[in-house]
């Protein structure tokens, strides 16, 4: 017979995959018009029962819960309080007090709800941090990030995949938007750049946000050789475009694709290795219910990075309308 906490857990990680698996029964259901409203409206809320579930799991494992295996009888009236002068409340491990740790997925804390202790400022100078330093400072400040896979073809016709997380709206009017590609440690600039220059043409996916994306954007992350397309080692195929020209392969999976033309690129100042790309937003790619759902006032479940390695859904908690 399993102790108490062991029983609590188990009972917890049944939850966690019921509400996986629930997910992922409604992420692939988007797209299509059976059932659409009800999926878009429920899926923020199992995606918040999972990660509270998760995170209860990582208060017992690490001690923060300690206390109340023992008030489990019932008729025990003890309850736990958010305002424990012990600190070790549920409040302390999610807004990086004890119990905190670091990473993502079951079993490890988010290291996400950081509000700042309103203290007095100090001044760190970005001179004198290393590359790891300042772009873990950058990477956590500016964030979360929405997440895109690129698409482009080469001059030889080779498809290549890359995710990138400098995507941002730089006008609407015309539609601009801007991506940054850099090279890598080698000094080899990156495909995505290099078949962007030869040809003007990227597609740039919006995915939904499940670990099955997470893991594609890992794989496709991997350097390979020119000659290679990372579509090869990903289970997904890409389809022709069902816009007119010759664009990049699109992704089936993804929830809205922008086909998108290159119309200046800036080398960037103070040595950088990266360059700024303004594109043309030429088509939107799209079920024609979520193109409904949008222009409705829905936004996304789309899939962000957070920090410099951890891939998350969007945001989707409290709201402001700044129209009003």
């Amino acid at each position: 017979m399993v102790d108490d906490k062991q029983a609590v857990k188990g009972f917890l990680r049944l939850c966690i995959r019921y509400a996986e698996d629930s997910i992922t029964r409604k992420e692939g259901r988007l797209g299509t018009a059976d059932e659409r409203g009800g999926d878009e409206v429920g899926l923020p809320a199992w995606k918040a029962y999972r990660d509270f579930t998760a995170q209860a799991i990582r208060e017992i494992d690490d001690g923060v819960l300690e206390t109340w295996f023992e008030h489990l009888q019932e008729g025990d009236d003890w309850r736990p309080s958010p305002d424990a002068e012990t600190g070790e409340s549920r409040d302390s491990a999610t807004t990086g007090g004890k119990g905190q740790t670091s990473g993502g997925g079951e079993g490890q804390a988010s290291g996400d709800g950081l509000e700042g202790d309103h203290s007095e400022f100090t001044s760190i100078a970005t001179a004198g941090l290393g590359f790891d330093q300042r772009r873990t400072l950058l990477d956590g400040i500016i964030s979360p990030r929405p997440l895109v896979l690129a698409s482009t073809r080469s001059g030889e016709g080779i498809d290549n995949l890359a995710g990138l997380s400098s995507l941002a709206v730089v006008s609407n009017n015309p539609p601009l938007v801007a991506i940054s590609l850099s090279q890598d440690r080698d000094g080899r600039k990156r495909d995505t750049l290099v078949n962007l220059g030869e040809n003007g043409r990227i597609t740039l996916h919006i995915l939904p946000s499940s670990r099955e994306m997470a893991a594609i954007v890992a794989a496709t992350s991997k350097a390979l050789p020119a000659d290679e397309s990372e579509w090869g080692i990903i289970a997904v195929d890409g389809t022709q475009s069902p816009s007119e020209g010759d664009w990049p392969a699109t992704f089936p999976l993804a929830l809205v694709a922008l086909e998108c033309e290159l119309l200046q690129s800036h080398r960037l100042p103070e040595g950088a290795v990266a360059e700024l790309c303004i594109l043309g937003v030429r088509n939107i790619l799209a079920p024609a219910s979520t193109i409904s759902a949008i222009q409705g006032g829905a936004t996304l479940s789309s899939l962000c990075q957070h920090g410099s390695h951890r891939l998350t859904p969007a945001p989707d908690g409290w709201g402001y309308d700044c129209q009003s």
